[in-house]
């Protein structure tokens, strides 16, 4: 699986960066803060897991355009989306990969590393 997670570079995005990462998936992290989002990167690509970041604000369309195409370019293609920010681009993206899986944060089960139901307003 490849995710894009935004808000991804600190708190509970950063969590489920993290998470998604340590069960396997590939991961972009997308936040407007460069330096945090470097920082949250390094940190666990150190670790060997699969994530990069994407700087951008979600509420830009070309920002998320680019988080995608990175996704694409670095890992083949985007399966999953967590959005724990301003989620106004979630039509566009659904439009524009409809095989894509938008989920909100909060229907994501951190402690079991696995993804729950998504509430029929992410699909």
């Amino acid at each position: 699986q490849v995710a894009l997670v935004t808000g991804g570079s600190k708190g509970i995005g950063m969590a489920v960066v993290e998470t998604l990462a340590r069960a396997g998936a590939k991961v972009v992290s997308m936040a407007r803060g460069k330096e945090e989002l470097a920082r949250s990167v390094e940190t666990l690509a150190r670790e060997g897991l699969a994530v990069v970041g994407q700087p951008g604000d979600v509420g830009q369309e070309d920002d998320v355009r680019r988080a995608v195409d990175l996704a694409v370019a670095k890992f083949g293609g985007l399966s999953i989306v967590v959005a724990g920010e301003a989620a106004q681009f979630v039509d566009a993206l659904r439009a524009a990969h409809p095989g894509v899986v938008v989920i909100p944060q909060t229907d994501v089960d951190l402690e079991r590393a696995t993804l729950v139901k998504p509430s029929p307003a992410a699909r």
